[in-house]
């Protein structure tokens, strides 16, 4: 099983270089691994371009693409429709891999989920929030992938999530949206009747600096959500953002679906 793994970059110089070392590192092997820059103008290209031999030598397929874009999502975009992985992962400059074992752990139950007959579309972990260190770890479940999540609560981290290559092409990421892309594609998979399966293991080291965790773009995120609410689901959708609007409900909601998430 090929597994593609991602890097959308632009000006990440200072970060990029533990990202790729976080690729070097890891046990499995049989991976494509692709840069998508967006014509960064600092040394950013340079230093991917130095990991070349290194790749090589590990026998990773290494491709690195710089030229202008429309954003991060059409960068996405443009990785799922370049790359040729059975699955493929976004580990955006910055992020790197929970540990050495991720991608040999995630095939694994890939595998194991292909022999029982369950299939797997989708599989997502969970992640650690700005750190490896244990306080920081974001714990899903299995309740996590439905509709009550997507809309009252926050989205799985879409870098603790293997897709097969499939659904991204199929459903591309929408990039009329700037912040809210990634939540938007997981409701129409869960539309699609995409099979998701849950491994109880972290994947990732979210890099908290990324524009979506930046505080000028909050209020710009929670518009957007607003907005991809209604356009999916366009009766509940206003009843659903009236919910958000009121604190004591939106607490309300928030705590259901957590008692639902401890009962797992």
């Amino acid at each position: 099983m090929k597994v593609s793994i991602i890097t959308v970059s632009y000006n990440s110089e200072k970060t990029i270089a533990h990202t790729i070392e976080s690729v070097l590192a890891q046990t499995y092997d049989n991976i494509e691994y692709w840069i998508i820059d967006g014509k960064s103008s600092d040394g950013t290209v340079a230093l991917a371009e130095s990991y070349c031999s290194a790749m090589e030598q590990k026998g990773i397929t290494y491709h690195i693409l710089s030229e202008p874009d429309g954003g991060i999502y059409d960068a996405m975009n443009k990785g799922a429709g370049m790359c040729s992985g059975d699955y493929v992962v976004f580990l955006n400059a910055g992020d790197k891999f929970a540990d050495n074992y991720v991608i040999a752990d995630t095939v694994k139950h890939i595998e194991k989920y292909a022999a029982d007959g369950c299939g797997c579309d989708i599989i997502y972990g969970d992640y650690y929030d700005g750190t490896g260190e244990q306080e920081n770890l974001v714990s899903y479940g299995h309740q996590v992938v439905n509709t009550a999540f997507m809309l009252l609560s926050n989205t799985i981290c879409h870098q603790a999530i293997f897709s097969s290559r499939r659904y991204l092409i199929e459903h591309p990421f929408d990039i009329t949206y700037k912040y809210v892309a990634d939540r938007k594609w997981l409701s129409e998979c869960i539309k699609a009747h995409a099979v998701f399966q849950y491994m109880n293991r972290p994947v990732v080291i979210y890099d908290r600096t990324g524009m979506s965790t930046d505080m000028e773009n909050r209020s710009r995120l929670r518009s957007e959500v607003d907005r991809y609410i209604e356009q999916m689901y366009p009766v509940r959708g206003k009843f659903i953002n009236a919910i958000k609007k009121n604190e004591r409900l939106r607490a309300f909601a928030r705590k259901t679906l957590k008692g639902k998430k401890d009962r797992q």
